[in-house]
Protein backbone atom coordinates (compact mmCIF):
# COMPACT_ATOMS: atom_id res chain seq x y z
CA UNK A 1 0.00 0.00 0.00
CA UNK A 2 1.30 3.46 -0.85
CA UNK A 3 0.20 7.03 -1.31
CA UNK A 4 1.56 8.67 -4.44
CA UNK A 5 1.58 12.32 -5.38
CA UNK A 6 -1.01 13.52 -7.86
CA UNK A 7 1.40 13.78 -10.77
CA UNK A 8 3.03 10.40 -10.02
CA UNK A 9 -0.17 8.37 -9.55
CA UNK A 10 -0.71 7.66 -13.28
CA UNK A 11 2.84 6.29 -13.49
CA UNK A 12 2.08 3.89 -10.62
CA UNK A 13 -1.13 2.77 -12.36
CA UNK A 14 0.30 2.42 -15.86
CA UNK A 15 3.75 1.04 -14.98
CA UNK A 16 3.21 -0.73 -11.66
CA UNK A 17 -0.45 -1.81 -12.05
CA UNK A 18 -1.30 -0.04 -8.79
CA UNK A 19 -5.00 0.22 -7.91
CA UNK A 20 -6.04 3.60 -6.40
CA UNK A 21 -8.94 3.36 -3.98
CA UNK A 22 -9.00 6.40 -1.65
CA UNK A 23 -8.17 10.09 -1.42
CA UNK A 24 -7.96 12.49 1.50
CA UNK A 25 -10.51 15.16 2.41
CA UNK A 26 -10.82 17.64 5.25
CA UNK A 27 -13.32 17.34 8.08
CA UNK A 28 -15.66 19.50 5.97
CA UNK A 29 -15.04 17.13 3.03
CA UNK A 30 -13.10 19.70 1.02
CA UNK A 31 -11.38 17.87 -1.79
CA UNK A 32 -7.81 18.14 -3.02
CA UNK A 33 -5.94 21.29 -3.96
CA UNK A 34 -5.85 23.84 -6.78
CA UNK A 35 -3.32 25.34 -9.12
CA UNK A 36 -3.05 28.99 -8.19
CA UNK A 37 -1.25 31.67 -10.14
CA UNK A 38 -0.25 34.27 -7.56
CA UNK A 39 1.19 37.74 -7.42
CA UNK A 40 1.65 40.32 -4.68
CA UNK A 41 -1.59 41.78 -3.34
CA UNK A 42 -0.27 45.30 -3.93
CA UNK A 43 0.58 44.63 -7.59
CA UNK A 44 -1.97 46.88 -9.32
CA UNK A 45 -0.76 45.96 -12.83
CA UNK A 46 -1.55 42.23 -12.59
CA UNK A 47 -5.09 41.28 -11.63
CA UNK A 48 -5.73 38.22 -13.82
CA UNK A 49 -3.79 35.76 -15.94
CA UNK A 50 -4.66 37.89 -18.98
CA UNK A 51 -2.44 40.66 -17.55
CA UNK A 52 0.69 38.48 -17.62
CA UNK A 53 3.25 39.38 -20.29
CA UNK A 54 6.40 37.67 -21.67
CA UNK A 55 8.44 40.44 -20.02
CA UNK A 56 7.24 39.35 -16.56
CA UNK A 57 9.44 37.07 -14.46
CA UNK A 58 7.21 34.02 -13.89
CA UNK A 59 9.11 30.95 -12.65
CA UNK A 60 7.76 27.42 -12.51
CA UNK A 61 8.76 25.24 -9.56
CA UNK A 62 10.35 22.14 -11.11
CA UNK A 63 9.88 20.00 -14.21
CA UNK A 64 7.91 17.16 -12.57
CA UNK A 65 5.48 19.28 -10.52
CA UNK A 66 1.80 19.21 -11.46
CA UNK A 67 0.63 22.58 -10.16
CA UNK A 68 4.09 24.12 -10.45
CA UNK A 69 4.77 23.21 -14.08
CA UNK A 70 2.58 20.74 -16.00
CA UNK A 71 -0.84 22.15 -15.03
CA UNK A 72 -0.09 25.81 -15.89
CA UNK A 73 1.24 24.72 -19.28
CA UNK A 74 -2.12 23.08 -20.00
CA UNK A 75 -4.58 25.31 -18.13
CA UNK A 76 -3.37 28.91 -17.89
CA UNK A 77 -5.04 30.59 -20.91
CA UNK A 78 -2.06 32.54 -22.29
CA UNK A 79 0.76 30.20 -21.30
CA UNK A 80 1.98 29.80 -24.88
CA UNK A 81 2.30 33.57 -25.16
CA UNK A 82 4.36 33.67 -21.96
CA UNK A 83 6.66 30.70 -22.47
CA UNK A 84 6.01 29.42 -25.97
CA UNK A 85 8.53 31.36 -28.02
CA UNK A 86 12.25 30.95 -28.44
CA UNK A 87 14.07 32.15 -25.38
CA UNK A 88 10.85 32.27 -23.37
CA UNK A 89 11.02 28.87 -21.69
CA UNK A 90 10.11 29.09 -18.01
CA UNK A 91 12.88 29.13 -15.42
CA UNK A 92 12.57 26.94 -12.33
CA UNK A 93 12.61 28.34 -8.80
CA UNK A 94 13.39 24.97 -7.21
CA UNK A 95 10.15 24.50 -5.29
CA UNK A 96 6.79 25.90 -4.26
CA UNK A 97 8.12 27.65 -1.15
CA UNK A 98 10.80 29.37 -3.23
CA UNK A 99 8.22 30.58 -5.75
CA UNK A 100 5.79 31.83 -3.10
CA UNK A 101 8.44 33.61 -1.05
CA UNK A 102 10.06 34.96 -4.21
CA UNK A 103 6.78 36.58 -5.25
CA UNK A 104 6.36 38.12 -1.80
CA UNK A 105 9.95 39.41 -1.84
CA UNK A 106 9.42 41.02 -5.25
CA UNK A 107 11.95 38.74 -6.95
CA UNK A 108 9.21 37.37 -9.23
CA UNK A 109 6.22 39.14 -10.76
CA UNK A 110 3.96 36.09 -10.48
CA UNK A 111 4.19 32.30 -10.16
CA UNK A 112 2.10 29.14 -10.41
CA UNK A 113 1.94 27.10 -7.21
CA UNK A 114 -0.37 24.82 -5.28
CA UNK A 115 -2.95 26.24 -2.90
CA UNK A 116 -1.84 23.94 -0.08
CA UNK A 117 1.68 25.36 -0.22
CA UNK A 118 0.40 28.85 0.57
CA UNK A 119 -1.67 27.57 3.50
CA UNK A 120 1.24 25.47 4.81
CA UNK A 121 3.68 28.40 4.82
CA UNK A 122 1.12 30.61 6.54
CA UNK A 123 0.36 27.94 9.17
CA UNK A 124 4.10 27.67 9.83
CA UNK A 125 4.28 31.43 10.36
CA UNK A 126 6.61 31.95 7.40
CA UNK A 127 4.31 34.18 5.32
CA UNK A 128 1.22 36.34 5.59
CA UNK A 129 -1.08 35.06 2.83
CA UNK A 130 -3.02 38.33 2.83
CA UNK A 131 -0.02 39.83 1.01
CA UNK A 132 -0.77 37.57 -1.97
CA UNK A 133 -3.61 37.57 -4.48
CA UNK A 134 -4.75 34.74 -6.73
CA UNK A 135 -5.06 35.69 -10.41
CA UNK A 136 -5.95 32.21 -11.69
CA UNK A 137 -7.41 29.13 -9.98
CA UNK A 138 -8.03 25.68 -11.43
CA UNK A 139 -10.66 23.14 -10.49
CA UNK A 140 -9.55 20.93 -7.58
CA UNK A 141 -7.03 18.15 -8.16
CA UNK A 142 -7.11 14.96 -6.05
CA UNK A 143 -4.59 14.81 -3.22
CA UNK A 144 -2.12 11.89 -3.12
CA UNK A 145 -4.43 8.90 -3.73
CA UNK A 146 -3.84 5.77 -1.69
CA UNK A 147 -3.36 2.59 -3.75
CA UNK A 148 -2.69 -1.10 -3.34
CA UNK A 149 -0.59 -3.60 -5.27
CA UNK A 150 -2.71 -5.48 -7.79
CA UNK A 151 -1.60 -8.92 -6.53
CA UNK A 152 -2.69 -8.50 -2.89
CA UNK A 153 -5.11 -11.04 -1.43
CA UNK A 154 -8.69 -9.63 -1.33
CA UNK A 155 -8.85 -10.06 2.46
CA UNK A 156 -5.76 -7.89 2.90
CA UNK A 157 -7.15 -5.28 0.51
CA UNK A 158 -10.37 -5.23 2.52
CA UNK A 159 -8.42 -4.63 5.75
CA UNK A 160 -6.41 -1.81 4.18
CA UNK A 161 -9.59 -0.14 2.96
CA UNK A 162 -11.24 -0.44 6.38
CA UNK A 163 -8.17 1.17 7.98
CA UNK A 164 -8.70 4.12 5.63
CA UNK A 165 -12.48 4.46 5.60
CA UNK A 166 -13.56 3.28 9.07
CA UNK A 167 -11.02 5.20 11.15
CA UNK A 168 -11.21 8.89 12.05
CA UNK A 169 -7.92 10.74 11.68
CA UNK A 170 -9.30 13.86 13.34
CA UNK A 171 -7.01 15.34 16.03
CA UNK A 172 -4.15 13.04 15.06
CA UNK A 173 -0.62 13.69 13.82
CA UNK A 174 -1.93 12.87 10.33
CA UNK A 175 -4.39 15.77 10.40
CA UNK A 176 -1.77 18.08 11.89
CA UNK A 177 0.66 17.32 9.08
CA UNK A 178 -1.68 17.07 6.09
CA UNK A 179 -4.77 19.03 7.13
CA UNK A 180 -7.04 16.10 6.26
CA UNK A 181 -8.93 13.85 8.64
CA UNK A 182 -10.76 11.26 6.57
CA UNK A 183 -10.59 9.23 3.37
CA UNK A 184 -13.25 8.85 0.69
CA UNK A 185 -13.45 6.38 -2.22
CA UNK A 186 -11.38 7.28 -5.27
CA UNK A 187 -12.28 6.49 -8.88
CA UNK A 188 -9.22 6.77 -11.12
CA UNK A 189 -10.91 7.52 -14.45
CA UNK A 190 -13.18 10.17 -12.88
CA UNK A 191 -11.03 11.90 -10.29
CA UNK A 192 -7.83 11.84 -12.36
CA UNK A 193 -9.50 13.04 -15.57
CA UNK A 194 -8.09 16.58 -15.43
CA UNK A 195 -4.62 15.29 -14.55
CA UNK A 196 -4.71 12.85 -17.47
CA UNK A 197 -5.72 15.67 -19.81
CA UNK A 198 -2.82 17.78 -18.50
CA UNK A 199 -0.44 14.90 -19.15
CA UNK A 200 -1.83 14.45 -22.66
CA UNK A 201 -1.36 18.15 -23.41
CA UNK A 202 2.24 17.93 -22.20
CA UNK A 203 2.92 14.72 -24.21
CA UNK A 204 3.72 12.79 -21.03
CA UNK A 205 4.53 9.12 -21.59
CA UNK A 206 4.33 6.62 -18.74
CA UNK A 207 7.77 5.06 -18.90
CA UNK A 208 10.42 4.53 -16.22
CA UNK A 209 12.76 6.92 -18.02
CA UNK A 210 10.28 9.79 -17.77
CA UNK A 211 9.67 9.54 -14.03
Amino acid sequence: VASRGTVAAPYAVNIGNAIPFATQVTADELFGYRLWSITRADNSEINSAADLEPSHDIPHTDATSNSGNLAPRALVPNHEQLHGGEGQEAEFSGGHAASIQGVLAGDYDAAPTWSGGVFALENQGQIDASNLKVIFASDPFPLDPSMTHYKLHPDLVDGIKRAHFDYSYEDTAWQEQFGTSKFVPFEYSTHMNTILQIHQTNDVTYELGTL
